[in-house]
């Protein structure tokens, strides 16, 4: 693989090889630098000359010796280590390989084998420069977000191309790792033990159901060796082995093995969600091979930002996009859609309820153009405000208290067979209440009444249907009460009214429906028509209310229990102090809209939204 060179024109005076005296001047020469990490510089170093620090072992250089002890050590330091090596070049050997370069980014066949190539020609021969130890301090509010997001039962996973001492430590100061914690390290440098990493992992199993919190520790040689089983026995029990523990940490993984990592977690484990989240170039792979991709705005650039579906300024703003926006819209979207569901029911059960008294001969009980019209103007704003703007509870409550994250997405708490089972029985019982009030308290009414034709009894239903799924949907259902809830019934409920006047003024009278003018001077008078449309409309209330209270009291789930706590002072109190102590800690530096922190180790991460089970 082609790693990373600058390469600087100068005339040297002071280093300058044998050949430098030629026709009384010093030739022009060009220095190669290169930095890497040190197990990809061991091949690429002169093998003529002896350099403090390093050592030819088996056919390749190895950095050992002051270089080895720095390296070592600057890792158990949580420094980000690079080793640095140079190279002179003559300018006509510069140009000839100046030109193989060229040729081959511009070539169209077989481009990225012959940029590596180029590269390959000029990457040997170096001499060591030195090894230098970065510190990549993480971002403020990493450990914070890390341990809310283990209470909210995420399983979190580091995968870096950060040696292992530097991973481990950076596991450590995050969180992810504990005192107690089972650690289990799979490695397998020669690549040739795989008989050996088979027996790590199968006694491995054990251990870790036995432990109280366990981590997985594993390289990218290991995990080459791995995937490369033919058998596949070697990923099958590391799947089986990670499926157990709490964390993983992976170290020296390249880009394209953090992407099959992700990859194999979506085929082995499909009841999980996957969520990626990377800061450099490198994560893009991984970004997009997750089901859903973040990526961080930092100095590393924007590109895992542009190929992300989410993009955010810090590593901590992710607890409150998950626990706070990713629950609200989780509910939204179960609530737009059982609502949908629910309006229908309600409304088209009274028509198919109207065909056994008219003899199935198919004829509506409502108007054709109110029919056409009911689902466009009179019941788009009830399910479109609760689908945007519904908050079951408060931000500082789900920031409080994580753990209510999984109870939610995670077991299927707003959304499955059972709550779309009550919804629809809570349908046919409210529909059946509307058609079975018009029939009996309006059309079998006294024969004094003005009129209780077709029109006005369909219209009484119609008006009915309108108002109890504005009542339901931005009163009972919507917790989040908003002057656009108001808004919302007012303009639901005041377009059927607005329509009836507007039939009474336009309607044909050769029609069936006999609307015009009734509105006005027919039902629209009628006492019995109004005290019917008031009947319907408490009953339902009574109804939905009834139930409702019924389940809270017998079976309530974690978001009553809250909603009745956020009324009280317990809860605010705690949440009020979270929420003040985040503020004051973010007022002690000024921030601009990226990260001017010198790094973010956690910016290279692999989240599995649901647990494994």
């Amino acid at each position: 693989m082609m790693l990373t060179f600058i390469v600087l024109f100068f005339v040297s005076l002071g280093a300058v090889p044998y050949c430098c005296q030629q026709r009384g001047k010093l030739p022009r020469l060009v220095s190669l630098l290169f930095q890497c990490s040190h197990d990809a510089i061991g091949d690429r170093l002169d093998q003529g000359f002896l350099i403090v620090g390093s050592r030819w072992r088996g056919g390749r250089f190895a950095v050992c010796g002051g270089g080895r002890r720095s390296i070592k050590g600057f890792a158990n330091e949580s420094l980000r280590t690079l080793v640095y090596a140079y190279r002179f070049l003559d300018e006509k050997e510069y140009n000839d390989w100046r030109k193989i370069w060229d040729e081959a980014t511009t070539t169209l066949t077989d481009h990225e084998k012959m940029i590596e190539d180029a590269a390959e020609r000029i990457e040997v021969d170096f001499e060591l420069a030195g090894v230098t130890g970065l510190e990549d301090k993480l971002q403020l509010g990493v450990p914070e977000t890390i341990e809310k997001l283990l209470r909210a039962n995420i399983r979190i996973w580091i995968l870096t191309g950060d040696k292992q001492e530097t991973a481990i430590n950076i596991g450590r100061s995050c969180g992810l790792t504990q005192e107690n914690s089972e650690i289990i390290i799979l490695t397998d440098k020669s690549r040739l033990g795989s008989m050996e990493l088979e027996e790590t992992m199968k006694s491995g199993i054990p251990t870790v159901q036995a432990a109280s919190h366990s981590v997985v520790i594993v390289d990218g040689d290991t995990l080459a060796t791995i995937y490369e089983d033919p058998s596949g026995v070697l990923e099958a029990l590391f799947f089986d082995l990670v499926a157990l523990v709490d964390s993983v940490i992976c170290c020296r993984a390249q880009p394209s093995q953090k992407a099959q990592l992700v990859g194999s977690v979506r085929k082995r484990v499909p009841n999980c969600v996957t969520l990626a989240v990377g800061d450099g170039a490198n994560d893009i792979a991984m970004i997009q091979e997750a089901q859903i991709g973040i990526g961080i705005t930092g100095k590393e650039g924007l590109q895992a930002a542009r190929s992300s579906d989410y993009s955010i300024a810090q590593f901590r703003f992710l607890q409150r996009l998950l626990l706070v926006h990713g629950r609200w819209n989780y509910v939204r979207t179960c609530k737009y859609v059982l609502g949908t569901l629910w309006k229908e029911i309600v409304f088209f059960l009274t028509q198919a309820l109207f065909q056994r008294w008219n003899g199935y001969t198919g004829t509506s009980l409502y108007e054709p153009s109110s029919l056409a019209t009911f689902n466009t103007l009179f019941t788009s704003l009830p399910v479109i405000v609760i689908g945007i703007f519904e908050k079951d509870l408060a931000a500082s409550t789900l920031m409080a208290v994580p753990e209510l994250y999984s109870s939610m997405g995670q077991s299927n708490g707003a959304f499955s067979i059972w709550v779309y089972l009550g919804w629809m029985a809570m349908a046919v019982a409210e529909s059946m209440i509307i058609y079975f009030s018009i029939l009996f308290l309006f059309a079998n009414a006294d024969a004094t009444m003005r009129d209780n034709s077709l029109f006005p009894m369909g219209d009484l239903g119609f008006i009915a249907a309108i108002i109890v799924i504005s009542m339901k949907l931005q009163i009972i259902e919507m917790h989040n009460k908003s002057i656009v809830a108001f808004l919302s019934i007012v303009l639901s409920v005041g377009a059927v009214f607005g329509w009836n006047i507007l039939l009474t003024l336009t309607y044909s009278t050769t029609s069936i429906y006999k609307a015009r003018g009734e509105f006005f001077n027919g039902f629209g008078k009628d006492l019995t028509w109004w005290l019917t449309l008031v009947f319907i409309v408490v009953c339902v209330y009574l109804l939905e209310c009834g139930v409702s209270g019924f389940r809270k009291a017998l079976f309530p789930t974690d978001t009553d229990v809250f909603q009745e706590l956020e009324n009280g002072t317990a809860l605010r109190e705690e949440s009020e102090r979270t929420t003040g102590a985040a503020a004051t800690s973010r007022s002690r530096r000024s921030e601009s809209r990226y990260s001017d922190e010198p790094g973010c180790e956690m910016g290279e991460v692999g989240i599995a939204l649901r647990p494994f089970r």
